[in-house]
C-alpha cells in the first residue's frame, strides 16, 4: 500500500469501507457453488485490505489523551456474525465478513498491549441503499436506510464510543452484536 499521508499528518478517524459482495461471481446459495477464485479475492477484499489498513495507518492516529481516543472503524455485516447467523449461504461474504471482524478484535488487543488506546469498532450500517445492496434489497421491506441516514447513525456510534466499546461489534443503532 502506498504511503499518501505525509509523516507530520495525523489521523484521528479512520473508516474502513471497502467491501464485495458478489463481484461477477454472485453470492453462493450453497456449498457446491463456491468458486476459489471468488473466496480468495473476497477474503483479499473484505479482510486483507482490512489488516493493510492497520499496518499502514495505525502510525498516523492522534495520539491518545486523557479525554479522547483516535477511531478506526471497520464497516461490516451482521451475517459476518456467526451465532447470528441463521440462513446460511452466501459463504464468501460471510466468512471473510467474520475475518475482519476477527481481525478488528485482533488488532484492538494487540494495541491495547502496546498501550497505545484506539477505540475499535465493528459496526453494521444496516441494510443501507448502495450499488453493493440495490440487487438484494427487494426482500427487506421498510428496513432500507438512505446513505444519509446510516453516516449519521455512524458518526452517533463514534460520538458515544468508550473505550469499553472497542473491539466490539455494533449495530447501526448501537445494540452490541455477538461475534
Amino acid at each position: 500500500m502506498p504511503n499518501f499521508l505525509p509523516s507530520s499528518e495525523k489521523l484521528k478517524l479512520i473508516i474502513h469501507t471497502a467491501a464485495l459482495l458478489n463481484g461477477l461471481h454472485g453470492p453462493e446459495k450453497n456449498l457446491k457453488s463456491i468458486d476459489p477464485t471468488h473466496f480468495q479475492t473476497s477474503m483479499s477484499i473484505n479482510c486483507y485490505a482490512l489488516i493493510q489498513m492497520y499496518q499502514e495507518l495505525l502510525p498516523s492516529l492522534t495520539p491518545p489523551t486523557s479525554t479522547s481516543s483516535p477511531f478506526f472503524i471497520n464497516l461490516s455485516a451482521r451475517v459476518g456474525s456467526t451465532t447470528d447467523d441463521k440462513s446460511g449461504g452466501w459463504w464468501s461474504y460471510r466468512i471473510s465478513k467474520t475475518a475482519s471482524n476477527h481481525s478488528h478484535l485482533l488488532a484492538h488487543i494487540e494495541t491495547n498491549r502496546q498501550r497505545y488506546r484506539c477505540c475499535f469498532m465493528s459496526v453494521h450500517p444496516g441494510t443501507t441503499y448502495t450499488d453493493l445492496s440495490r440487487d438484494f434489497v427487494k426482500g427487506v421491506g421498510g428496513k432500507v436506510h438512505s446513505k444519509e441516514f446510516t453516516s449519521e447513525r455512524i458518526l452517533e456510534l463514534i460520538g458515544g464510543g468508550k473505550e469499553e466499546s472497542s473491539g466490539g461489534f455494533f449495530d447501526w443503532s448501537g445494540q452490541s452484536l455477538p461475534f
